[in-house]
This record gives structure tokens, sequence and C-alpha cells, in this order.
């Protein structure tokens, strides 16, 4: 009698165990499509736009910018295509994206017994997006070229979660995305007219 409990009891612990290694893991957070749509125009005197992301992210560390849940680079190309207009007759505005690499570069952190009780700062996030702005005419010259970068830096516990990692990342893209707009408008706006 005790023999058969135990089998049963067993063989519950086992089904129990089964099912609760069917269970379907946290997909994560989900975030909303990088959108631009609601800022200013950026008006250009040309007839057409073109993106080129021309940044080839290693996918090795340290660079960890293939492993944000929107990158730069694909942010940058979303912020051309939704802020900057045509509002020419002829040429072409060409936004080049060079550069749109992050970097995770490790903290030092609290050691001996004090490190024990001691939250520190595990990692900076260093961002950097590169663009090339050109106004090519019908002729295939370029008449203006206006160049922007921007930087960023960021730092987190070393008791971020997964899910807050992923929320900074996405952050940091759109505050990245944020300088640029900024800067290269200025930069525009003083060479281009």
């Amino acid at each position: 009698m005790k023999r058969r409990s135990f089998l049963v009891a067993g063989g519950l612990t086992l089904i129990g165990g089964g099912l609760a290694g069917c269970e379907t893991p946290n997909p994560g957070p989900t975030f909303p499509p990088l959108s631009f749509t609601d800022r200013p125009g950026f008006a250009l005197p040309v007839a057409s736009i073109e993106v080129q992301n021309t940044y080839a992210p290693p996918l090795a560390t340290p660079n960890v910018e293939h492993l944000m849940p929107v990158a730069p680079g694909p942010g940058a190309e979303r912020w051309a295509l939704d802020v900057m207009k045509a509002s020419g007759v002829s040429g072409v505005a060409r936004l080049v994206i060079a550069e749109a690499s992050v970097v995770e570069v490790p903290l030092q952190k609290t050691q001996g017994v004090k490190g024990l009780f001691t939250v520190d700062q595990d990692v900076r996030y260093d961002g950097r997006l590169s663009v090339r702005l050109e106004i090519i005419d019908t002729g295939n010259i370029r008449r203006a070229q206006v160049l922007s970068t921007v930087e960023r830096s960021q730092t987190v516990a070393e008791d971020v979660t997964p899910n807050q990692r992923a929320r900074v990342w996405y952050d940091f893209t759109l505050a990245l995305i944020d300088q640029l707009d900024i800067d290269l408008r200025a930069r525009a706006a003083s060479t281009i007219g």
C-alpha cells in the first residue's frame, strides 16, 4: 500500500512538473512602433527624399544595437521618412546613416564586504549616430552637404531586469534621435537655408 501511494505521488509530481515546463515564457515588453509624424516637417528644397543606412552592425559584443527593441539605425530611417519633406521641384535630398552604434562598457564594482550591500552601476551604454545629408541636383552634382554626429551615454544598475533594460534601450534610441533632430535641423538651416 505504501509503495503504491509512493508511485502515484511520484507520478503526479512528474506530471505536474511536466505541465509547469509547458508554461509559455514571458515574451518580454512590447513597445509601440517608432513614429515621428507628430513632429514639424523638415522641408528641403528638392523633389524627392532618399534614405540610405550604410551602417553594418558587427552583431557581436561590445556592440548591443542588434539586441535593442529599436536600434538607432532603423530609428533614424523612420525619423527621416516621417519628418523630411520635399518642398522643391527638382533634385534629391539623400540622408546617409554612416554610423548608428551602441557599445556596452562594463563598469567597476564595489569590492569586498561593502560590495555585498551596494547596488552599483553595472554597465554604460555609449551611442553614436552619425549622418550625412546631401542635396543632389538633376545633374547628379552635390550642391550641399550637412554632417551631424550626436552621442549619448547612459548607465544601468546591476539589479536591472531584462524588461527594464529593454525599456532603457528603447528610450535611449528615442533620445539619440531627438538629439539628431535638433542638431541636423540647426546645421541644415545655416547650410542649406
